[in-house]
């Protein structure tokens, strides 16, 4: 969310200067430098779920650990698509196409329990699959009307500029950060209690 709101302001700020052009064409910069810096992100996700599981939750039972650790591994390929939909509302929000991204965040949430609804299976590999296809998909629907649109054009993003759009999205990812951090560490210390405690 924190990355939807900076590229609002970013958007419009570009935009009043150099023009609607300029400002699709270095938002195109910017979601191919957030795709390529997502997808590190999710590579080492992936190659370290055990460790980032064992770190989080260090007090769960060996089959609950290797259960985690599997949905984490399945969930990581989905970060890129996160960050691109994250971008992309911002974006044709800030072009007023509020009904588009209303669509996609229906999508974000309602394509999740599709694969158990197909397999008739309630497992959580089923909704991590779910959650890979929602975030897949509203990602696709709305990188595909920006695209359509014009809103995202090719362009290239000087090293300036992804410093003032860092400083425009802090708070909001502060604040994520932050309320994230106290999940973790709620899950931290209520996985290392013993059952029933």
């Amino acid at each position: 969310t924190g990355l939807g709101a900076a590229a609002i302001v970013y958007f419009n700020q570009i935009k009043a200067r150099g023009g609607k052009s300029e400002a699709c064409q270095k938002i195109g910069g910017v979601a191919v430098g957030a795709a390529m810096i997502s997808v590190l992100v999710a590579l080492f996700i992936f190659g370290a779920a055990d460790t980032l599981i064992e770190l989080v939750t260090p007090g769960l039972t060996s089959e609950v650990h290797h259960e985690a650790v599997t949905c984490l591994k399945i969930t990581a390929p989905s970060l890129p698509f996160i960050v691109l939909f994250c971008l992309l509302t911002g974006l044709l929000q800030a072009e007023g196409h509020f009904y588009v991204t209303s669509l996609g965040s229906i999508l974000l949430v309602g394509l999740v329990p599709l694969p158990m609804l197909i397999s008739e299976q309630t497992s959580s590999e089923n909704l991590a699959l779910g959650f890979d296809l929602s975030a897949t998909g509203s990602c696709l629907l709305l990188l595909g009307i920006s695209i359509s649109k014009q809103l995202v054009t090719s362009g290239r993003v000087q090293w300036v500029e992804w410093k003032y759009l860092v400083v425009l999205s802090a708070p909001a990812f502060t604040a994520a950060c932050f309320t994230h951090g106290m999940w973790l560490f709620e899950r931290y210390l209520a996985s290392s209690l013993h059952p029933g405690a």
